[in-house]
């Protein structure tokens, strides 16, 4: 369960910089123009889904078909859409068209670094970390490749090597995603303060209306909660309904408060909110329990 927990939540960091643009030049060439064009710019938002955006990526492939540019932005995009969906098969269709883009043009890096975040949602963390390796061989200022890097890394138990990689990453673009993953290490090596001052920096660093700082305050949150600081965890979570009222993972916190407090009854309300936007298995097992030690069996 502990390594289930540590892929899924170093899968989420990586999503994190999805959405970002990526710009990195050398002094001889631009090594990178951009994840993608301002005329087709989208922001997850945690007020709107990614369906829309696919649909126009389609639209614009419809016209050039054999542009790996936008093939690479469809790949982004499926992945996003697993992140909000948790469907599978986003996974799938984005393996596709990340394979296709590398076909059409075979040093697009971030299709590459791409396809590695692929691999490490299904657990192929040694093909996921070649694929980094691959793509910063390309683009050695890819900060995006070095998050692969160093989610694979520290599943694969390489923790001095991910902690090097890590630097570099937040050395070349010190933003959400590399706080983030700092406040991850730092947790996963026993320093709790030190992932909660981390998160912090990675909330700030970020869009104040994007799902994916939206997604960091929860995390933050869970820090606090973890760490016995219930009250702080509470008001996060609160805070985050009252903004976000279709956001899951702010219910599911709550929830957690409300078992702690032994509220059964109010927790089983706030699990099977958190259901009714996602059906992940974690509240539908933490609503199973709340059902038990409420002394009811689960309708």
């Amino acid at each position: 369960m502990k390594k289930i927990l540590i892929t899924t939540t170093l899968l989420i960091i990586l999503f994190l910089i999805t959405w970002k643009v990526f710009d990195f030049n050398t002094d001889d060439q631009v090594l990178s123009a951009g994840l993608y064009d301002s005329d087709i710019n989208y922001i997850s938002n945690t007020n709107s889904s990614v369906d829309r955006y696919i649909s126009t990526l389609k639209e614009h492939l419809n016209e050039s078909p054999d542009n790996s540019n936008l093939l690479t932005k469809l790949g982004a995009a499926y992945i996003q859409k697993a992140r909000e969906t948790y469907d599978p098969e986003s996974y799938s269709m984005a393996e596709d068209v990340l394979n296709r883009s590398i076909e059409i043009q075979p040093d697009n890096f971030l299709s590459i670094a791409e396809l590695g975040s692929v691999k490490l949602s299904r657990h192929h963390f040694s093909e996921a970390l070649a694929l980094s390796q691959k793509a910063l061989q390309i683009n050695p200022y890819s900060a995006y490749s070095y998050g692969v890097m160093v989610d694979a890394q520290v599943e694969l138990g390489m923790y001095d090597e991910a902690v090097v990689s890590l630097q570099k990453m937040v050395d070349l673009r010190p933003d959400l995603s590399s706080y983030s993953r700092v406040s991850y290490l730092r947790e996963l090596f026993g320093d709790t303060d030190g992932a909660i001052d981390a998160m912090k920096s990675a909330i700030t660093a970020g869009s104040p209306e994007s799902e994916n700082t939206v997604w960091c305050r929860v995390q933050l949150a869970n820090l606090y909660y973890r760490s016995g600081n219930y009250d702080s965890a509470s008001f996060i979570y609160q805070s985050i309904i009252s903004e976000f009222p279709e956001y899951t993972h702010a219910y599911g916190g709550m929830a957690m408060i409300k078992m702690h407090e032994g509220n059964y009854n109010d927790a089983i309300l706030l699990y099977s909110r958190a259901l009714e936007k996602n059906s992940l298995a974690e509240y539908l097992i933490a609503l199973g329990d709340a059902y038990s030690l409420n002394g009811e069996k689960e309708s």
